[in-house]
């Protein structure tokens, strides 16, 4: 997937899709080590997948962390920033 389009996928989507590629890492880890792996370099590939998928989704959390300190941020603190 390329970032853009994991980018437009909510938190629970990122999660479901982690949790496939891990499924797969593990299907294809467990060919290689029997000597029946297709395409050793999908392996490399689902990681880089997978980084990128929980890279986005950090990215999505600390948005939503920053979103909501700065909604929940106390009025007085502005009130006394604007008079001075």
């Amino acid at each position: 997937m390329k970032p853009n389009e994991i980018r437009d996928l909510t938190l629970d989507e990122i999660e479901d899709e982690v949790t496939k590629h891990r499924e797969e890492l593990l299907d294809l880890r467990f060919q290689t080590s029997m000597g029946q792996a297709s395409n050793p370099r999908r392996i490399r590939a689902i990681k880089r997948n997978i980084a990128r998928l929980l890279t986005i989704a950090g990215e999505k959390t600390a948005l939503e962390q920053q979103a909501l300190e700065q909604h929940t941020s106390d009025p007085s603190d502005q009130r006394t920033a604007q008079s001075i």
